[in-house]
């Protein structure tokens, strides 16, 4: 159970264990178990029409699963917010001496705390990498020229309720 559950609630159940804190409502994001297990590979060998069906199924699976968490969170004493069905997520609002119970159930692949999230900076800023001579004409110094295949990652703490998460289906399916 405590490998479904985020360290920081962790910590934060533990010191309510030990008297430490007060139970209190927390703002949780639970991901829900998922019967498909698509990495990378598998998903380039499909065709655009297989992923998509992939992903249509896994939706229904999880708007049902939903239903079940529902009762289970209802049991727990906490309410649902919101539903991603598209992505696996539900956010939530439920004691904090509950969250434990919560990830006994199958349909709980993980719980995280929702958290309040803010724009960092520039990119540049917040790497620590600024390139002096970019200005509005571009970089100067072909040098620092990115060319050839570049990873960018996104790490991404939040949900952005008012995001459409069909825009986010499209964008998988491709």
């Amino acid at each position: 159970v405590e490998t479904k559950i985020s360290p920081d609630l962790v910590g934060k159940a533990d010191s309510l264990i030990a008297g430490q804190a007060i139970d209190s409502l927390e703002n949780v994001i639970i991901e829900m178990r998922s019967d498909i297990k698509l990495d990378e590979t598998a998903a380039e060998s499909l065709t655009p029409t297989e992923l998509e069906q992939i992903i249509r199924e896994e939706t229904r699976r999880n708007q049902e699963r939903t239903g079940i968490l529902l009762t289970d969170l209802s049991s727990s004493s906490g309410t649902l917010d919101k539903t991603y069905p598209a992505l696996g997520l539900v956010s939530a609002r439920m004691p904090l001496s509950r969250i434990r119970e919560l990830a006994k159930s199958e349909n709980v692949a993980y719980i995280s705390a929702d958290r309040e999230t803010a724009a960092a900076g520039h990119v540049a800023e917040t790497t620590g990498f600024w390139n002096a001579g970019i200005g509005e004409r571009g970089d100067a110094d072909p040098n620092t020229w990115l060319t050839g295949n570049v990873t960018i990652a996104v790490i991404d703490s939040g949900i952005d309720p008012a995001h459409p998460i069909n825009v986010i289906s499209q964008l998988i399916v491709g």
